[in-house]
């Protein structure tokens, strides 16, 4: 027996992905960053692929010198070049640049009070804090989550579902998408590729510029697929929202651009406290598509079974079935299933 999941099982899915993405980009980006990605995630595709791009510039100005400035605008990355009194050091024999991998990533995670300044001489944002320039667990497990898990996850629910005449579903997707996209269209990290290059070699640096980039691109990608895919999709076309929707989003890039660009440097936030519950509040703003499509498809399923039980017919073709008969279907595949209940 075949069977197909539900539209209101899938749109219950995207609204999860909104929201739960949301709210860890509130815990591992910060109160403003989760704040800025509500206001930026409707529009956001010109800016993902355009820090994707980026990224990918910088990556390839750096080469394999994980010691090199990537961005003449902010503090060099070369945490061995300033010590913690902030003097410049002239030289660095052998014997120094072959100390251990635990004084190294000490060095690399030691306030820098002449970067702090030249940060926040000239990142032209409103926060009150310069970035902090430390690599820390709570960063990479932001960085798993953005860098890989999110990428992996809905390339496999657009593989599922790219085929599919929902273009509702594939809108609303595309929103959730960029919730987790946008985390690294804000800090590209390149501190974390630095201590990997002085604990593995250049390697290890060049590889995880290349795929956080890469990570970044691809997400931008997808959500521009999704996009117009879906409204091609879509019963009712309104032509005027579909032409203006990519002019305001070039705007709304190049604005965001000005008070947010991509930087090696995180966002200071207030308290986990505070940074989660922002995370949460943009998400009821971020997940609201999705959450009007699920309500709505839910109203059509107690429509069909109304008219069913009034001897019209019970459903209609292509209804779909409920997510744990689906879960539970022998001719769906594992990464049918995986696509229908991962966030």
């Amino acid at each position: 027996m075949s069977c197909e999941l539900s539209p209101s099982a899938s749109a219950f899915s995207s609204m999860l992905s909104a929201f739960i993405g949301s709210i860890l980009n509130g815990l591992f980006n910060g109160f403003w960053i989760a704040f800025f990605t509500g206001w930026i995630s409707w529009l956001a595709f010109i800016r993902i692929l355009s820090a994707g791009l980026f990224e990918f510039y910088l990556t390839i100005r750096a080469g394999t010198n994980f010691n090199a400035a990537n961005d003449d605008q902010y503090q060099n990355i070369d945490m061995n070049s300033i010590n913690s009194t902030g003097s410049q050091t002239t030289g660095a024999s052998a014997e120094n640049r072959s100390t251990g991998a635990e004084d190294e990533e000490a060095r690399l995670t030691q306030p820098m009070d002449p970067a702090q300044a030249h940060f926040a001489a000239n990142d032209p944002t409103m926060f009150p804090k310069p970035p902090e320039r430390t690599v820390t667990a709570f960063g990479w497990l932001g960085w798993a989550w953005s860098a890989l898990y999110t990428p992996v996850s809905q390339s496999i629910w657009l593989s599922v579902n790219f085929t599919s005449d929902n273009g509702a579903l594939q809108l609303v997707r595309a929103l959730a998408i960029a919730v987790s996209a946008l985390g690294l269209t804000f800090d590209y990290k390149q501190r974390y590729a630095a201590s990997l290059g002085r604990r593995w070699g250049a390697w290890a640096f060049v590889t995880f510029n290349a795929w956080n980039s890469a990570a970044c691109l691809l997400l931008g990608v997808e959500a521009t697929i999704l996009l117009i895919h879906g409204a091609l999709h879509i019963d009712m076309k309104p032509i005027p929202l579909l032409v203006a929707y990519p002019i305001f989003a070039i705007i709304w890039a190049t604005a965001s651009w000005k008070f947010l660009p991509p930087i090696d440097g995180a966002r200071p936030g207030m308290n986990i406290f505070a940074d989660v519950l922002m995370g949460a509040f943009a998400g009821l703003f971020v997940a609201g598509p999705a959450f009007g499509l699920w309500k709505s498809e839910e109203f059509n399923n107690l429509v069909r079974e109304k008219a069913g039980h009034m001897g019209m017919g019970y459903g209609t073709p292509g209804s779909g079935t409920s997510l744990g008969d689906f879960l539970s279907c022998e001719s769906a595949s594992f990464w049918e299933k995986f696509a229908a209940i991962m966030p």
